[in-house]
């Protein structure tokens, strides 16, 4: 065998390019991977302000014997756990749905027995920044957007329908 190309005659140079090449390779996957959490985890992501936001949430089409869970005052967490407000009205109606009659060319709406439409009026503090948007904890807060709601009582995905932030 060849001492060619060898550190101290016994380990060949292309092995330890290699190893070193890994080596950083993995480092930058980890750093990747990592650096949101980092920033949780070291406190850096509390220097962000908060600010208040008045949100309304609609959940349609629940059983009607479910929407006595609902009450104001109800505090409301994220699906990790994160608290971001408190219920500041319900109001609950029967759950309409509409199709088109081809007859008549128009919508005919129809009430949908033992279903109700609840619409929770929200207050709470989120994270918000003007160019990526207004957020609580990591998840985004937009018009339309589904939302997973919960309580002590109960757990529901409910679309946002209108959102007001204060500054």
């Amino acid at each position: 065998m060849s001492k060619k190309y060898r550190l101290f005659g016994k380990i060949p140079v292309v092995d330890i390019i290699i190893v070193l090449l890994l080596c950083a390779v993995f480092g930058f996957a980890v750093w990747v991977l990592t650096r949101g959490s980092v920033q949780e985890q070291t406190g850096s992501s509390a220097q962000v302000n908060e600010y208040p936001f008045t949100a309304t949430f609609l959940l349609e089409r629940t059983g009607s014997e479910y929407t006595k869970l609902i009450e104001k005052g109800d505090k409301l967490y994220t699906d990790k756990g994160i608290y971001f407000g408190t219920v500041e009205s319900v109001k609950t109606e029967p759950c309409i749905e509409y199709a088109f009659d081809s007859a008549s060319g128009k919508e005919i709406g129809t009430v949908m027995p033992g279903q109700s439409s609840v619409t929770l009026s929200v207050t709470g503090k989120a994270t918000a920044s003007d160019s990526k948007g207004t957020f609580i904890g990591t998840r985004r807060l937009s018009l339309g957007s589904q939302f997973n709601v919960s309580s002590e009582k109960y757990f529901w995905s409910m679309r946002v329908i209108d959102l007001e932030v204060g500054k």
